[in-house]
């Protein structure tokens, strides 16, 4: 291992690991150091190339041969960064699937649309491609499979089911791919959890079943539930229409504003944005990419 060290008024002083740590944990993300970070990055030591990983200087060369090393938080480290994910081989998508750790595994999965980028760029063949999502969708931990959501390049088929989020209290990681034979569930969901729902609904992709799950939500007994509908300029105007009719003023006039911004075209102004218990990311930052 080689070591650095420091020149000054004729005296050398060799940086110790504590040192050489912090230097790496704060070498900024820019290209003009990429002198110091390849010199960091030739110590060997995984512990301090692993505050590295993610820098933009780090080169896919680079990044395969830290693989190689086999060391478990190099390769964690390696899999929660995209730039690594987007030109992931065949062999190291073999190695996630034999290493089976759950922590890596949950970390590729939530970065699963970047797998497809490593399709496009030759690296990853479509059958290792299709493997890898499979052992994801099937994996045993729950953590790993609700990750498994993706903005669109997941297919359908890997997606976690709703009924499979709800169990674990992701209920919005699923909603988007919701069946119709999942609406019975919305009978024997708590109101908190409709609540939710109620807020996102625009995200089930199946413009029916959306329908049918608004008019499951706007017969609710709980009338925070049906509020929370109301609230929501981007629910189904055919729903928002029903709750005109609202035994609660409050329901039926709050219905009656968001239909009359929805007319307008001013849905996302009046979209109720909040904080769940489960602070689920991908809402959230779905939510930040529609502002």
């Amino acid at each position: 291992m080689a070591d650095i060290a420091l020149t000054y008024a004729g005296e050398t002083h060799t940086l110790n690991y504590r040192l050489l740590s912090a230097l790496a944990e704060s070498l900024p993300n820019d290209k003009r150091y990429s002198w110091l970070g390849n010199i960091l990055l030739g110590l060997g030591i995984p512990s301090i190339s692993e505050k590295l990983v993610g820098h933009s200087f780090v080169t896919q060369e680079q990044r395969d041969g830290l693989w190689a090393q086999g060391n478990i938080d190099l390769r964690r480290a390696l899999a929660g960064d995209w730039h690594f994910v987007a030109g992931l081989t065949d062999q190291q998508a073999q190695d996630l699937m034999d290493i089976n750790d759950s922590e890596i595994l949950q970390l590729v999965a939530s970065l699963a649309d970047d797998l497809r980028s490593a399709g496009d760029s030759g690296r990853l063949s479509a059958e290792a491609w299709e493997h890898l999502l499979q052992h994801l969708h099937g994996h045993p931990n729950p953590a790993v499979r609700l990750e498994l959501t993706g903005y669109g390049r997941v297919p359908e088929r890997f997606r976690p089911a709703f009924a499979d989020c709800l169990r674990h209290g992701r209920t919005m990681r699923g909603i988007a791919n919701m069946k119709p034979e999942d609406l019975s569930l919305l009978e024997t969901l708590p109101a908190s959890v409709l609540v939710d729902m109620c807020y996102y609904i625009e995200s089930i992709e199946d413009k029916a079943l959306r329908k049918d799950a608004g008019r499951t939500l706007a017969r609710h007994p709980d009338p925070s539930v049906r509020l929370a509908l109301a609230e929501n300029c981007e629910a189904p105007a055919e729903v928002l229409r029903l709750l005109l009719a609202d035994a609660e003023p409050d329901v039926a006039e709050t219905a009656r504003q968001s239909l009359a911004r929805q007319n307008q075209g001013a849905r996302r102004s009046c979209r109720r944005h909040r904080l769940r218990e489960d602070s689920d990311p991908i809402v959230m930052e779905q939510d930040s990419l529609d502002e």
